[in-house]
């Protein structure tokens, strides 16, 4: 299947087939430890404090708090392609913790992350990847109400753009490419996205760019 890489034999397969060593894995594995150091207790990683866990202070780069549901999402994504998830792998307990509050950022609507469209796509991606990991059956629901919400936030032109309900029309070029790989993992999940969604999102790409 699509996620049989993510399997102890399967990174070793892939490795043999595509490239990489125990040198490269290394790397992969430090920077899991980074990111578990640097998650909050209640399972996010905070895009301005998380520099809070460093020991030394060393760590820079700050980014805007509005985008930290995002940013834990791309954590948690990182943590699922090494084939950790919440009921395997040392950091079970970690990916437990993000799964819950990634869930918890859900409104009413369906959307996921203070309906700003860059955390919705991020985190539906990854609520996907898990459900197609370990069947988690209480992903099922919120995924579903996550595309519902996608739909329901393109534009005219056929695009998103930052806000799930924007002032007036508008598209960008880099919002609507997250909102397209995500539907395409939902279709690959098994959940219905209505043709002329994809179709019109093609269109924008096709004049757009």
């Amino acid at each position: 299947g699509l996620y049989d890489s993510r399997t102890p034999a399967g990174r070793k397969n892939g490795i043999d087939q595509y490239g990489g060593n125990q040198q490269t894995e290394d790397c992969v594995s430090m920077g899991l430890q980074w990111l578990a150091r640097h998650q909050d207790v209640d399972g996010k990683w905070d895009g301005v404090r998380f520099v809070e866990h460093c020991v030394d202070h060393s760590c820079g780069g700050k980014g805007i708090a509005k985008y930290t549901p995002g940013l834990t999402a791309l954590s948690m994504l990182c943590f699922l392609a090494a084939g950790h998830t919440p009921t395997q792998g040392k950091y079970a307990k970690q990916l437990e913790l993000a799964c819950q509050y990634l869930l918890a950022t859900q409104d009413e609507e369906g959307f996921l992350g203070q309906q700003n469209m860059y955390n919705h796509a991020l985190i539906l991606l990854a609520l996907i990847e898990l459900y197609c990991q370990q069947k988690d059956v209480r992903l099922a629901q919120p995924i579903r109400k996550g595309v519902w919400g996608i739909c329901a936030a393109q534009q005219p032109h056929g695009g998103w753009t930052y806000e799930a309900k924007p002032s007036k029309p508008r598209h960008d070029t880099s919002v609507t490419g997250w909102q397209i790989l995500t539907i395409l993992a939902a279709q690959r999940a098994g959940v219905g996205v209505p043709d002329q969604v994809l179709t019109r999102a093609m269109v924008h790409m096709e004049k757009y760019t």
